[in-house]
């Protein structure tokens, strides 16, 4: 039964693969990404855009230059100066890098289809949302990328397949991985130095000065200090973080940096962090990102097994998974007959 459900499979790739179309060229003679091609295709032959080149084949799909060709001008700013006059294999290996990053995300996502994996569009806003709120909302993201010659279209194809590669990793790969009991207590036993230094716990609100001028952090600082009152007479601190910090890394979990030890935040944090009263909460504390209020949660003198065996649990887990990507790379490969044609051409 088995044998014959892998002839099935092999058939049902054959006729996909018959039955795929290869695209054509996209640009039109005159316009500037013609331009821009036709100069590369000195130092890359297989970049012209005049000509249809197939880069990568496989039994689910093939790759053609101008698939990826968008993708290489976008990296490039549509700009010859970043590789006219530059040593030409650096160039050549720049581009093969694209295409095979593309081609190996091509894989995956063929990997993802044959697992019936999807992402509905509650996800895609979710995650979409989650973009926007880093970046200070829809309309500055939208402005942002367009700078780039981006449309928001095309942000949320890329982040469909970003979305469904992770949910293939996670659900059918990630998911299967056990790590034991015994794994954790070593590592936590050959660790203990790490987990007995003190560490602090803190909830933060920043306010970005990076990059900004000197008018521009005098009324970032105005703000944070109108923000500090309220924080100080009382007003709830994780609802003063959702509406005001800009630090994508905390401000969905209310600020939280937990159980951190010396060393992991910079100085004038840091200070703050583990001299201040538990409870209370900072006046502005400037470092090179911009002004940050800080409320001090807890202080321990180091962490014990039961505190940090999920934390162990995660970091052994990551590395396996880490360790399975390019195994299961390889395996879809193999499925698929992936072929990389670059060296042919």
């Amino acid at each position: 039964m088995k044998k014959v459900l892998v002839l099935l499979l092999i058939f049902s790739l054959f006729f996909i693969s018959c039955g795929k179309k290869v695209s054509g060229p996209k640009y039109k003679e005159g316009t500037e990404e013609y331009e821009f091609f036709e100069v590369m295709a000195k130092i890359a032959p297989y970049m012209a855009p005049d000509t249809t080149v197939e880069l990568i084949k496989t039994n689910e799909f093939i790759l053609v230059n101008h698939d990826v060709m968008p993708l290489v001008l976008q990296t490039m700013r549509g700009d010859t100066a970043n590789f006219v006059n530059r040593d030409s294999m650096q160039v050549i290996k720049f581009i093969n890098r694209i295409v095979s990053q593309y081609g190996t995300t091509e894989l995956l996502l063929a990997g993802a289809d044959r697992e019936n994996v999807n992402i509905n569009n509650k996800e895609l806003e979710d995650e979409l949302s989650k973009i926007y709120s880093r970046y200070g909302g829809e309309e500055k993201f939208g402005t942002m990328v367009e700078r780039q010659g981006i449309t928001i279209d095309d942000v949320k194809q890329d982040l469909k397949k970003n979305l469904t590669i992770k949910k293939y990793f996670n659900d059918e790969i990630f998911s299967k991985i056990e790590i034991t009991k015994s794994k954790i207590k070593e590592k936590y036993e050959n660790s203990k130095d790490k987990y007995n230094k003190e560490v602090a716990t803190v909830r933060h609100i920043l306010f970005l000065t990076k990059k900004k001028s000197d008018s521009e952090k005098t009324e970032v600082k105005n703000n944070a200090l109108r923000v500090l009152e309220k924080a100080k007479s009382g007003e709830d601190f994780e609802t003063l973080v959702k509406e005001y910090s800009e630090d994508p890394g905390s401000k969905e979990n209310g600020g939280l940096y937990e159980n951190f030890p010396k060393g992991r935040m910079v100085k004038s944090f840091e200070d703050v962090a583990f001299n201040a009263p538990i409870g209370s909460i900072s006046d502005l504390v400037e470092t090179q990102y911009g002004y940050h209020i800080i409320k001090i949660i807890d202080r321990k003198n180091g962490l014990s097994y039961e505190e940090v065996k999920a934390e162990i649990e995660k970091q052994l887990k990551q590395v396996k998974e880490r360790s399975m990507t390019p195994i299961i790379i390889d395996s879809l490969k193999q499925v698929y007959n992936y072929e990389e044609l670059l060296t042919k051409n």
